[in-house]
């Protein structure tokens, strides 16, 4: 079993619980329906990631081991079915660890994640903190910028806990910002990393 699974099926109990108990929670005021009333969402914005993996590619290789973070783009797609409670559909894409071996930049790490998230909201009114736990796949991509011919790509499951807070301009216009911790499975198992991130985001 990978050793984040106890913690992974923790918070989705957490999360159920937390939906379970917002079900019998009163929501008729009309101020938080409008910011926490049902319905789709879209949301974009940027990412950063930072490795988390440059020990253990140090340690594989034996060689001293740089590794620089990334940017990326962060995309969502999502319904929030109750006032407490959304799904989402979630496609981030990063541009490149770079990969410094013995002071010499090596390789380019990067790829994307495509999953789904379960949400939990811990207020409904125009400050909205939330937890996430999701889970996907990662797909990474090694290019070789030293020419020892040791392109590749990888595929693998992955985990996603973290939280943000959404902050509300208007009932239907929000600014997100969100961290979360990125644990892959398989053949991408030592290449964990955390995303931070901001957003736009529209409810419909």
């Amino acid at each position: 079993m990978h050793r984040t699974t106890p913690c992974f099926v923790a918070l989705i109990v957490l999360l159920s619980g937390s939906a379970a108990r917002a079900h019998h929670e009163d929501y008729g005021d009309p101020y938080e329906q409008a910011y926490a009333r049902p319905g789709p969402y879209l949301a974009l914005g940027g990412v950063f990631g930072l490795n988390d993996f440059e020990n253990e590619i140090e340690a594989d290789l034996g060689l001293r081991t740089d590794v620089d973070d990334s940017f990326g783009v962060d995309v969502r797609l999502g319904y929030r079915w109750h006032p407490a409670f959304s799904f989402e559909l979630q496609y981030e894409w990063l541009d490149g660890f770079d990969i410094h071996l013995a002071g010499v930049p090596s390789a380019e790490l990067d790829g994307f994640t495509l999953g789904t998230n379960a949400k939990s909201y811990l207020l409904t009114g125009p400050v909205q903190p939330y937890l996430l736990a999701g889970a996907g796949v990662t797909r990474l991509e090694l290019r070789d910028t030293l020419g020892l011919d040791v392109d590749g790509d990888e595929t693998g499951f992955q985990g996603r806990l973290g939280g943000g807070v959404d902050l509300y301009a208007t009932p239907s216009v929000f600014v997100g910002v969100h961290a979360a911790r990125v644990f892959n499975t398989g053949s991408l198992d030592d290449l964990d990393y955390t995303v931070v991130g901001a957003n736009l985001g529209f409810r419909f």
